[in-house]
């Protein structure tokens, strides 16, 4: 019988968990085939049906492949919750389907339940401890500088995505512009309580659950916001999604606390760049996307992109005890 050391075991089963990933999008795949192929007709439909049995068959092996190290309820479950969470957007935004509260509910109970199994069964088997623990001024190691550097300015875009798309919500729920316009207003708004109300609590809990809080939250904001039915709602969730993403004043000052002397300020100088970045560069990047696809896939990009984030500070940032005592300052 073939035996793994327990280090390229650990690696087989990282590598199938990002199968079970693709094992998931092809599922999406076939699904987005289908529906391409059930409107098609001549060629285009056999092309969209040769998609379908493609993606069938790499969705199939993809899974037989990822089981060989993952608890097969386990991995069943997760691949089925890809696919019909893929399935329910492509159905939204593809085809145009009406986003009705039954459908979103069941679109955010499938998304929350696939969060709890990466929470309680990939880390509740003893994941591995860091090989690092962050201390004041011992320094940071690289790939956790760029990725809160990266989430910075992912965190700070939540706020500006907005901007340029005001006129596109203004006609699709055929309002005024001053009321297409309150919704940056009071994403800005949102995102003063959060500076107010949020960075505080970083001295009375974890920081790190606090981090991940946020982008939970965030996420939900930014899906609900793509899935709005009217104007209103968007004006309530982009309160929402302004408090939720102060994460960049976790960031800065952590990353000046940690940093070796020698290098506090152009650590700092990176995250603080970032952060300018996400600002201008979020204004761009909706722009763009809008005009290729419209407002709403704006912030289904951006909730994946939340939920990327949400995933990688749960894998690399160590846990970060409350300061009640002392501040942290550079």
């Amino acid at each position: 019988m073939l035996t793994f050391a327990p280090e390229f075991k650990n690696k087989l089963i990282d590598m199938n968990w990002i199968i079970l990933l693709f094992a998931g999008l092809f599922e999406v795949s076939l699904t987005f085939c289908l529906g391409k192929a059930r409107a098609a007709s001549g060629i285009w439909f056999y092309l969209w049906g040769s998609g379908f049995l493609a993606s069938t068959i790499l969705s199939m092996a993809l899974l037989a492949k990822a089981v060989q190290t993952l608890p097969l309820g386990t991995a069943y479950a997760i691949w089925t919750g890809i696919g019909a969470v893929g399935t329910v957007l492509i159905g939204i935004f593809v085809f145009k389907e009406p986003a009705t509260p039954i459908r979103l509910f069941f679109l955010f109970t499938l998304i929350a339940s696939l969060i709890g199994f990466e929470d309680c069964v990939i880390l509740k088997k003893e994941r591995r401890k860091m090989k690092y623990e962050l201390r004041e001024n011992q320094g940071i190691p690289a790939p956790l500088l760029a990725l809160l550097a990266v989430a910075t300015g992912l965190s700070v875009a939540n706020c500006y995505y907005n901007q340029p798309l005001l006129g596109s919500m203004a006609k699709e729920f055929a309002v005024s512009d001053f009321s297409a316009s309150m919704v940056a207003t009071l994403t800005q708004i949102g995102y003063v309580v959060g500076l107010v109300f949020v960075i505080p609590l970083g001295d009375l809990d974890s920081r790190k659950k606090l981090i991940q809080t946020n982008y939970l939250i965030s996420l939900c904001a930014l899906l609900a916001i793509a899935l709005a039915p009217n104007i209103y709602w968007v004006w309530g969730v982009s309160l929402v999604a302004g408090a939720s993403s102060v994460m960049p004043q976790f960031f800065i000052p952590l990353v000046s606390y940690h940093s070796t002397p020698s290098r506090k300020v152009r650590n700092v100088g990176i995250i603080q760049s970032c952060l300018l970045v996400g600002i201008l560069g979020s204004r761009v990047f909706s722009g763009l996307l809008a005009d290729e696809w419209g407002w709403r896939s704006v912030y289904l990009v951006a909730s994946v992109f939340m939920l990327g984030c949400f995933l990688l500070i749960h894998g690399m940032l160590p846990e970060l005890t409350a300061v009640r005592g002392k501040t942290m300052q550079g």
